[in-house]
């Protein structure tokens, strides 16, 4: 669920102690008879509380896993000094399926890459930097995270390039070192703050091969639009631009493999690129099979 769409105020004043609101049998219904709602997502809803918190409250068939995971991956980030919201409550048990933390304004990167082009390439670096800031929090080894892989991650390739050049990429990101990963970094969960960029939504994060943890970032860059009006080859110019800074920004601050992100970047536009038109989507997942294998004979 994605905390996009924070107005400037978030808790509200009043006579009810934010204790209150999600203590005890019925707490989600009191947050959400006495909070005021600030956006809804996929898998629930958020309220803002008083004294400046917020509640996010799930859905019946968002997974417990999601909220456990929200919880600790936040917690775990922001105590190795990730900028992010600070999680307070959790709550699983029947009904009453909540996270209450802290409130964090701002404005969505993904509306500032829109609505500043100029600087946009400035801010992905900096979100590539916050990325290998999140990739040296200790892994959390009882959780993967959510990304569907599968034993051959390059199978999904074949379509595109020669059965041996997939074998080696697929021997390339075998050896991909492993860690705690945010698991979609995108732009519209980020928010920017007075000069800094605030990760949300943990629900995907956990335990795995950390440069495809930023090509999930780069795929969802590649998926992007940026302005009904602009032409389809200068989105795609554009977006490419913004993924290669952040690629060259995340490998200078993390030493790892530009390479292995490209190739993870391919896997991740066949598997995760259903929001993209088909003909789009095709195009890219070729563009990006081809760098791979121009990656190979350099």
């Amino acid at each position: 669920m994605s905390l996009n769409g924070w107005p400037a105020g978030g808790g509200q004043d009043g006579d009810v102690r934010p204790g209150d609101l999600w203590s005890g049998p019925g707490a989600a219904g009191a947050i959400a008879a006495t909070g005021v709602e600030l956006g809804r997502g996929e898998k629930g809803v958020i309220y803002g509380l008083p004294g400046g918190k917020v509640a996010k409250v799930f859905l019946d068939d968002a997974p417990d896993a999601h909220l456990e995971q929200e919880f600790r991956g936040a917690a775990a980030a922001r105590s190795h000094g990730v900028p992010t919201w600070t999680v307070e409550r959790l709550s699983v048990e029947g009904p009453e399926r909540f996270i209450v933390g802290s409130f964090e304004p701002g404005v969505p990167l993904a509306s500032l890459l829109r609505a500043r082009p100029h600087a946009a390439a400035g801010l992905m670096r900096r979100l590539a930097a916050v990325h290998a800031d999140i990739h040296r929090v200790p892994a959390q080894p009882h959780r993967r995270w959510r990304l569907p892989l599968g034993p051959d991650p390059t199978a999904v390739l074949r379509p595109f390039l020669p059965r041996s050049t997939i074998e080696r990429l697929a021997e390339i990101i075998r050896g991909s070192e492993v860690g705690f990963g945010h698991g979609d970094l995108a732009p519209a969960n980020v928010h920017c703050r007075d000069g800094e960029l605030v990760v949300l939504d943990w629900g995907r994060s956990g335990r795995g091969p950390m440069t495809a943890d930023v090509a999930q970032t780069c795929m969802t860059v590649l998926s992007a639009r940026f302005g009904a009006t602009t032409p389809a080859w200068l989105h795609l110019r554009y977006r490419r631009a913004l993924v290669d800074a952040y690629v060259a920004a995340y490998t200078a601050a993390s030493g790892r493999s530009a390479f292995e992100i490209r190739i993870w970047t391919a896997i991740a536009m066949v598997r995760n690129g259903a929001r993209m038109p088909p003909g789009r989507r095709k195009a890219a997942v070729e563009s990006e099979a081809r760098r791979c294998a121009r990656g190979l004979a350099a």
